[in-house]
C-alpha cells in the first residue's frame, strides 16, 4: 500500500519501493541484520536473478538510446525495406519492433522509440493508425520473447531448464510465425475496413525519416554493439551458459 501510494503521488518508483521495504521491515520487527539476511538470500534466488538481470537489461536500454544505437537500427530497417507501399510499411514496423523490443527488453519502451520514425513514413503510405497499434503490440511481443535478456525469456528457460536455442527452435520460433502470420492477415483486414476512413495526424515530435543524419560515430558505434552482442550470445548459447552469464553479459 505505501509503495502504491508513492507511486500515486507521482514519486519514482525506486523512492516507493524505499519506503515500501521501511514500512515492511517495522510491521514484521525486522532489524537492520534480518534485513541483509534477506536481502542476501534474495539475490542468490533464481527470482532474485532474474530481477538483477531485467534490472540491468534496462540500463543497457538506456545506453542504447543514449548512443543512439536504437535509433541507428531503425533507421537501418527501414532505409533496407524502402517502405513504398501499405506492405512494406507493415512490414517495417514488424522487423524494427521485434529487433528494438527484443535488444531494449520493454515492449512500451521499445515501441516508443520506434513510433517517431515510423508513424509520418507508414502514414505517408496509408497505413492505419489501428493497424500500426496491432502491429506494434504484437511484433513487440514477440520481440520480448525472442530477446536473450528479456525477462520473459530468462524466467521461461528458468522454469523449464531449456537452453536458449532448444527454447527458440522447439517453442518461440514456431509460436512466432504463428502469430505474425495470422496478425499480417488479421491488419490486412483492418487495413481494407479502415483505409480512407481515419488517418495519421503528424505532430512536430515525428521525425521525417529524409531529414535523419545518422553520423559515422552513430554507425562505428552500433556496428560495434551488434558484433559484441551476437558474439556474447552465441558464446553463451554454445557453451551453455546460465543465468549468471546473462546478469554478467547485461
Amino acid at each position: 500500500m505505501a509503495y502504491l501510494i508513492m507511486v500515486f503521488m507521482n514519486k519514482s518508483n525506486l523512492a516507493g519501493l524505499i519506503v515500501g521495504v521501511i514500512v515492511a521491515a517495522i510491521l514484521t520487527g525486522q532489524n537492520i541484520q534480518n534485513l541483509a539476511a534477506i536481502f542476501n538470500a534474495a539475490l542468490g534466488s533464481f527470482l532474485g536473478t532474474i530481477g538483477l538481470i531485467i534490472m540491468f537489461g534496462s540500463g543497457l536500454g538506456y545506453l542504447m538510446n543514449k548512443t543512439k544505437v536504437s535509433h541507428t537500427l531503425v533507421y537501418w530497417i527501414v532505409k533496407k525495406i524502402g517502405v513504398n507501399s501499405e506492405k512494406k510499411g507493415m512490414l517495417a514496423i514488424m522487423v524494427s519492433s521485434i529487433v528494438i523490443c527484443g535488444l531494449l527488453g520493454t515492449l512500451a519502451g521499445g515501441n516508443a522509440v520506434i513510433a517517431p520514425v515510423v508513424i509520418p513514413m507508414v502514414a505517408a503510405v496509408g497505413v492505419t493508425p489501428t493497424a500500426v497499434a496491432a502491429l506494434l503490440r504484437v511484433s513487440g511481443e514477440v520481440g520480448l520473447m525472442v530477446g536473450p535478456l528479456t525477462g520473459v525469456t530468462i524466467a521461461t528457460m528458468g522454469v523449464t531448464g531449456l537452453s536458449y536455442g532448444k527454447l527458440m527452435l522447439w517453442a518461440v520460433i514456431p509460436f512466432s510465425l504463428v502469430w505474425l502470420v495470422a496478425t499480417w492477415f488479421a491488419v490486412l483486414r483492418i487495413q481494407k475496413k479502415y483505409r480512407g476512413k481515419e488517418a495519421y495526424e503528424l505532430t512536430e515530435d515525428m521525425v521525417d525519416i529524409k531529414t535523419i543524419d545518422i553520423s559515422k560515430g552513430e554507425k562505428i558505434t552500433t556496428i560495434v554493439f551488434l558484433i559484441s552482442f551476437i558474439a556474447l550470445v552465441a558464446y553463451g548459447i554454445i557453451t551453455k551458459q546460465g543465468t549468471e552469464y546473462q546478469s554478467l553479459l547485461c
